[in-house]
């Protein structure tokens, strides 16, 4: 079993930049009443972690959940138990603005090229059987367990909810990406970068729905021209 991976910007900026992205950069988020000002543009992914808010809320009527294998958006579902921060990371990297990056990893660039042409079950079990990924994993969120199989009580309690915009230049809605669930959720149009109102209305409703003190925002973004 993975050890968790923290959301913390010391360890997802060189793990970003492992990850080929060279000029990464994380901030933590401390509001959701204001826009930061101190946050360089566009924000390419918001990371939240918190406890898992369950399955998709259909009452969500401006929002919905899409098949699996959608074009929107390239998404990882999660096969491994606590591997979801270098899932979110994938989920970071392969949609909106960091995927128009250069990525300076030939590993990465050829695991996102890839996933681009792969169905969902397909980029499952490439991110669950790949040795590559798994020792990138353990270099930021340490060894894993030396039992093979881990009990469920030592699974985390905490999960990771990764906040993009889409793979296609002219679709303005943003997505939320969660390994854990049945298929990518689209939800409404935003003007620009996932740093918007509605995302944190999004963000807000779950804080609410899990009614826990133990949550982090981190925002992905990079400084620099690359």
């Amino acid at each position: 079993m993975w050890k968790p991976l923290e959301n913390n910007p010391e360890i997802l900026e060189p793990y970003l930049r492992k990850l080929g992205i060279s000029n990464a950069s994380a901030f933590d988020l401390f509001t959701l009443d204001e826009i930061p000002e101190y946050i360089p543009r566009p924000v390419g992914a918001l990371l939240l972690v918190l406890p898992s808010p369950g399955k998709f809320d259909k009452s969500q009527k401006e929002s919905k959940l899409l098949s699996a294998d959608s074009k929107e958006v390239v998404w990882f579902p999660q096969l491994v138990s606590n591997a979801c921060g270098t899932v979110a990371l994938m989920h970071a990297i392969a949609n909106g603005s960091l995927s128009k990056k250069n990525n300076e990893s030939e590993f990465t660039n050829v695991l996102l090229k890839n996933a681009r042409e792969q169905t969902a079950d397909q980029r499952a079990n490439m991110l669950k059987d790949s040795e590559a990924v798994a020792k990138l994993h353990a270099e930021f969120a340490g060894e894993p367990d030396d039992e093979e199989e881990g009990d469920e009580e030592d699974e985390t309690d905490l999960h990771y909810l990764c906040f993009v915009k889409g793979t296609q230049a002219d679709d303005r809605h943003f997505y939320e990406l969660d390994g854990r669930r049945e298929g990518p959720i689209q939800h409404p149009e935003i003007e620009n970068d996932v740093l918007d109102p509605k995302v944190f209305s999004v963000i807000k409703g779950y804080i609410e729905k899990t009614n826990s003190p133990y949550f982090s925002l981190v925002a992905i973004t990079t400084t620099g021209d690359n």
